[in-house]
């Protein structure tokens, strides 16, 4: 039997705020100090080096995934959420 009606429309609006990926629920971080998130990334295992300019390359424990990441004072929100996006072989909450 199929939905009608006022339950249908509350099961698709359900469905559409259920966070689908790690960026989606990465929304709810602020912003953090370059120190703060490097500590974050060694404590998940990963390794860095230098990049261009004043960038960090990180590199997951497999070796397989990288991310850039500036180093500047302040990390902000969709930086966050495109290392967390780059770096997918971490466990999910490994930035908090």
């Amino acid at each position: 039997m199929t939905q009608h009606g006022a339950a249908r429309r509350e099961t698709f609006r359900a469905e559409r705020f259920r966070p689908r990926n790690r960026s989606t629920v990465l929304l709810l971080t602020l912003p953090i100090e370059q120190r703060r998130f490097a500590t974050l990334l060694r404590r998940a295992g990963c390794t860095s080096r230098r990049g261009f300019g004043d960038l960090e390359v990180w590199t997951c424990p497999c070796e397989e995934h990288r991310a850039v990441v500036p180093d500047a004072g302040t990390i902000s929100r969709g930086v966050i959420a495109d290392t967390v996006r780059k770096l997918s072989c971490l466990p999910l909450g490994w930035w908090r």
